[in-house]
């Protein structure tokens, strides 16, 4: 038979009030034995003073002096004895009812107050059975004066919070998933139907359709990609190495020299030494998402600019901002959750596949720090990242 907590809590509490009781009583009988007798012959045993003023008889002639009689013979030893046996019985008796009805009380206490500070720990409990997938938004929500017990159920109900949250991100994310996964795939079959349908298609009608369908299939293994890296960047690191932010931020600019000169843009670079201690390929991922998406979405003519530092708490700080159109700040926040867009990237999906700020997100993240975007008032937006520098650095 299992014994709930509450019963074991009950059980221990009795104990503890019985033996305590019965070891205050054993020590109250001892002390009282010793006293009580000396206390008993001293209030026999009264020398009798003849009132004042009074007359003394004669006592006539003297007497004979009695032999004298031992202690063990004395009558008032006989009767202090006799008397302390009363005493004792009693106060025996008496205190082990009374221990008996202390007990009785201390476990009928013991028992309601158990009941009382085990309440959040019966909800927790019955809360995590009745948890699902569908019904995350269960909540312990205890009431009552803070202690270990309600910062429990609160932890635990933050943890729902969290839990809740990233089920709801999960789900949206194999909703977009699948829905971007599903659109190329569409392409390439209406495209090839169409060009069944006809009867003698021509040359140039064949190549359109070929050309249609590589750029879908191009689409989805870009989609797939971007699915991998984001997956290996949601991992745990292993094999990390010193990396400098500056030098991967000049090697990313070097490659987007022809798109830079084709859009007319200008590159405004404060790159200091930013060490950092992680995965190589996925911090050139994150550097290259950033100043990829600041060329796609910057306007023609317009600035690039890109920071790397060190901060003063150790950390390493990269900066890229752009131009562009004004973006509400709460439509900025939310371009970090995976197949997210802006509004006017919407109408031409085929640009992109909403997963490069989430990539950057995971990375930071998977490397100890967070990345953060900043509406421009003028229009476009700033990414910064923020992760701890690598340890051991000589110029820091």
């Amino acid at each position: 038979m299992r014994l709930t907590f509450r019963v074991r809590l009950v059980v221990l509490t009795g104990l503890v009030v019985v033996l305590t009781g019965a070891g205050l009583l054993a020590l109250d009988y001892v002390l009282i034995r010793q006293s009580l007798r000396p206390s008993i012959i001293e209030m026999i045993d009264v020398p009798f003073d003849p009132p004042a003023g009074g007359t003394v008889t004669d006592p006539g002639p003297p007497r004979a002096v009695p032999t004298p009689i031992s202690e063990t013979e004395h009558p008032l030893t006989s009767l202090s004895r006799e008397v302390e046996q009363v005493a004792l019985r009693e106060f025996v008796t008496q205190s082990a009812v009374a221990l008996a009805a202390m007990s009785l009380v201390a476990v009928g206490a013991s028992w309601f107050m158990a009941g009382r500070f085990l309440r959040p720990i019966r909800l927790l409990t019955r809360t995590a059975r009745q948890l699902s997938g569908s019904t995350l938004h269960r909540r312990i929500a205890v009431t009552g004066p803070r202690d270990e017990l309600t910062e429990l159920a609160d932890t635990f109900d933050a943890m729902l919070d969290r839990l809740e949250r990233s089920f709801d991100a999960q789900r949206r994310f194999v909703a977009n998933a699948s829905h971007e996964l599903r659109t190329p795939v569409t392409i390439s079959r209406t495209a090839v139907d169409v060009l069944e349908a006809k009867p003698a298609p021509t040359a140039e009608q064949i190549k359109a359709t070929i050309d249609k369908v590589r750029r879908a299939s191009e689409r989805s293994e870009s989609l797939i990609d971007g699915l991998l890296l984001l997956a290996r960047a949601d991992s745990d690191l292993a094999d990390l190495v010193p990396v400098d932010l500056a030098a991967v931020a000049t090697s990313v600019l070097t490659e987007l020299e022809p798109e830079l000169r084709r859009r007319h843009l200008h590159v405004e670079r404060s790159l200091e030494r930013a060490l950092v201690s992680g995965d190589p390929v996925l911090l050139e991922r994150l550097v290259a998402n950033l100043l990829e998406n600041a060329v796609k979405y910057g306007h023609a003519g317009g600035p690039i600019g890109i920071t790397t530092r060190a901060a003063e708490d150790g950390a390493v700080v990269l900066e890229v901002a752009n131009t562009g159109r004004v973006i509400d700040r709460a439509d900025a926040d939310r371009l970090f959750e995976p197949f997210r867009r802006g509004e006017a990237d919407r109408t031409d999906s085929s640009r992109s596949a909403g997963l490069g700020l989430s990539i950057v997100r995971s990375i930071a993240e998977a490397h100890g720090g967070a990345a953060t975007i900043a509406a421009r008032p003028e229009g476009g937006l700033e990414v910064t990242v923020q992760v701890p520098g690598a340890e051991g650095d000589p110029e820091r």
